[in-house]
């Protein structure tokens, strides 16, 4: 595992452009070294590029409501500097998997961490997609996913049908409820 020293000294050595990072939508650099410390990413140098390595537990969440299916979607971030993030997600919510974890653990995880739901969750398994992309949280750094999909069910005591809200030390995340067309 690459410590966060290691890892400056990989996105420095490689030219990353760390001043673009912590504007806008992006995040700053001590996001990625908490990302490092704890097991959620690595970052390496592979042909003198520096490449960042992450596996994500991506959940759809559902709630029957009498005839409708409704979908959970992440609305917007609020950081505590006043920015507002949007994103249009592959999912309702995901969740990094740690080093060695198994990715329905990461989602149950994420559903539990992000949602604060708890109980038994219908989760099932979708399909798994590798792809490599310079990343949006932060720009310069080329970043390897490889994306593990899940369907999951929650039932009426789980529902809030005014959303989540999961409060983080650096922002927090809204997630409402929109119809499935």
């Amino acid at each position: 595992m690459k410590t966060k020293e290691n890892t400056l000294k990989i996105l420095l050595e490689t030219g990353v452009p760390l001043w673009r990072w912590g504007r806008g939508a992006a995040k700053e650099i001590g996001d990625l070294m908490e990302e490092v410390e704890q097991g959620d990413s690595i970052v390496t140098e592979e042909k003198g590029k520096a490449l960042r390595k992450v596996a994500v537990a991506c959940v759809d969440v559902y709630y029957r409501k009498g005839e409708k299916e409704l979908r959970l979607r992440e609305d917007r971030q609020e950081f505590k500097d006043g920015r507002v993030r949007r994103r249009e997600l592959l999912s309702s919510l995901s969740e990094k998997i740690k080093q060695r974890e198994n990715p329905k653990i990461a989602a149950y995880r994420g559903i539990t961490e992000e949602l604060g739901v708890r109980g038994q969750i219908g989760l099932m398994t979708k399909e798994v997609i590798n792809t490599k992309i310079e990343s949006p949280s932060y720009p310069g750094l080329m970043t390897s996913f490889r994306y593990h999909f899940f369907d999951a069910y929650l039932d009426q005591e789980q529902f809030r049908e005014e959303g989540y809200v999961e409060i983080q030390p650096r922002k927090k995340i809204y997630f409402v409820w929109e119809e499935e067309k």
